[in-house]
């Protein structure tokens, strides 16, 4: 079921932002730093900008609060329903997930920040036996993106991305702006927003070049957006792996700052 957890990636992946941001508001003053800061960049590109933080954020200091979120919800494959999932997320990048399946199994998924594990569990043994998970391999590289913990939209003048606007261009009747994002660990991000409402339609997620051997890429469609603590939220979620493997989710409930500690994303036994 590797697939299932590959899938929040994206959705995380479009509220969040990096632990290299994250150290950068530690390290300076954050009475001085907006996340949303566009003074000096392209003219084209702060306009884009100011109307897309003016849609989905409507206060900035409070997203510099949130240190832990928590989302649940049901997920279906190819149509076909499998269970529940829930994820937990905390500052700067460490992940769990619980995939909850309809045959009472259960996969467990951790990022402690520095290495991928996976473990499972039944109800007539709730012992876990912990695997290393490879997370350079094809299948695991949905964690590189799960690290990010802010939309990428945000902070435009961090130095470790390069941002910039693609060619507008007409889909099922409406101008779709692209956004591309490079990270410097050569993972490309493609946000398509439609101008008429600011709400990113999807995103393509792509590692390394095009031409590269190891070229790696996946879509994230987003869709039904709700405003929670003024922020805008997709609740449905589908992730196009391949041509013919989509996993679509449907979040039922978002919470912020549960008191989550360092040691709730330790691999142990139990």
């Amino acid at each position: 079921m590797k697939i299932c957890y590959f899938i929040f990636t994206l959705f995380v992946s479009s509220l969040l932002f990096s632990e290299s941001v994250n150290e950068q508001l530690i390290n300076d003053n954050p009475a001085e730093i907006s996340l949303m800061d566009t003074r000096d960049l392209d003219p084209k590109l702060k306009l884009f900008l100011d109307k897309y933080y003016q849609k989905n954020y409507s206060d900035d200091e409070y997203i510099k609060t949130v240190k832990s979120m928590q989302l649940v919800g049901a997920y279906t494959v190819n149509g076909g329903g499998i269970g529940n999932i829930k994820i937990i997320k905390k500052r700067p990048n460490k992940y769990k997930s619980y995939i909850k399946k309809n045959n009472d199994s259960e996969q467990i998924i951790i990022y402690d920040g520095a290495s991928l594990k996976s473990g499972r569990t039944t109800n007539s043994d709730p012992t876990i036996q912990w695997q290393p998970l490879d997370i350079y391999a094809s299948e695991n590289l949905w964690i590189h993106y799960e690290q990010i913990f802010d939309s990428l939209l945000l902070n435009p003048k961090d130095p470790k991305k390069e941002i910039s606007l693609g060619i507008p261009f007409m889909e099922d009747g409406q101008v779709i702006q692209p956004v591309k994002i490079i990270l410097k660990n050569d993972i490309k991000m493609t946000y398509f927003v439609p101008i008429r409402n600011n709400l990113t339609k999807k995103i393509l997620v792509e590692f390394n070049e095009r031409d590269h051997s190891a070229y790696r890429s996946y879509t994230i469609h987003l869709a039904n957006y709700e405003s929670i603590n003024g922020m805008m939220f997709p609740k449905k979620i589908s992730t196009q792996l391949s041509g013919d493997h989509i996993v679509d989710i449907e979040i039922s409930d978002i919470q912020f700052n549960l008191g989550i500690s360092d040691f709730f994303f330790k691999a142990i036994p139990f």
